[in-house]
């Protein structure tokens, strides 16, 4: 969402001021977005509340964000054919197994753990590149992501008793790249807000569906008298 907003920043600036953004500007706004992008995860780790059920609330909420977003600026949300439809909220699921796997690693293991596993995205992206770009593969990108492994390796070597959280942060990357190659072959070309609209909808019922498949998996319901609980959840929706 964030990512989003930026783009439209940028587009309505360029459009007054009828010139490029200035470098400083754009590293400076990339940077903010980074900042709050990592609080994200630390203040879903501090919520307790389920991953799954995390997720949930998180996409619901930016669900209903974007939608209203996209109603004030007018955007046609309804009228993307239903085949373009259909595409966008598959790739959500694919975002809301990244963001459930993500958040069980964090709470499996520590916040640093699972954003360094994050760095293995780059490589995932250049072994699977071949297959959704259907191109060769690039040495500088598997050389730069080997270095990534390698950095990797000697920070886990010290960390024996977060095993399973980190094997769950280096399957969120996996899923992670996955969700980032699926987006920009099925709607490049799309209005990012209504992109992002219909890949919330995709990842609720993608957490619905689940819950529907295991049956021992009970929804556990936020308590909405709890105000850092309600500040929290909001902020993970928005952000």
């Amino acid at each position: 969402i964030l990512f989003t907003l930026w783009l439209k920043w940028r587009e309505v600036e360029e459009a007054v001021m009828g010139a490029k953004l200035s470098k400083y500007k754009e590293y400076v706004a990339l940077h903010l977005i980074v900042i709050i992008w990592g609080a994200t995860w630390l203040v879903g780790d501090l919520i307790e509340l389920p991953s799954i059920t995390l997720v949930a609330y998180r996409m619901a909420i930016a669900g209903v964000f974007i939608g209203l977003l996209a109603f004030v600026t007018k955007r046609k949300v309804f009228k993307v054919k239903w085949k373009m439809k259909a595409k966008m909220m598959f790739s959500g699921t694919f975002l809301a197994t990244y963001f459930w796997l993500f958040f069980e690693s964090i709470k499996k293991s520590k916040v640093s753990i699972g954003l360094v596993c994050l760095a293995a995205i780059p490589l995932f992206v250049a072994l699977l590149s071949p297959f959704f770009y259907k191109k060769k593969l690039s040495v500088r990108e598997i050389f730069l992501g080997a270095i990534c492994v390698v950095s990797l390796s000697i920070i886990f070597s010290f960390e024996f008793d977060y095993v399973y959280g980190i094997c769950l942060g280096l399957l969120s990357s996996l899923v992670s790249a996955i969700y980032f190659m699926t987006t920009s072959l099925i709607a490049s070309d799309e209005d990012p807000w209504i992109t992002t609209f219909y890949q919330m909808i995709g990842g609720v019922f993608c957490i619905a569906l689940i819950y529907g498949l295991i049956p021992d998996l009970d929804f556990v319901f936020a308590d909405f008298s709890d105000v850092n609980q309600v500040i929290g959840l909001i902020f993970l929706g928005v952000f």
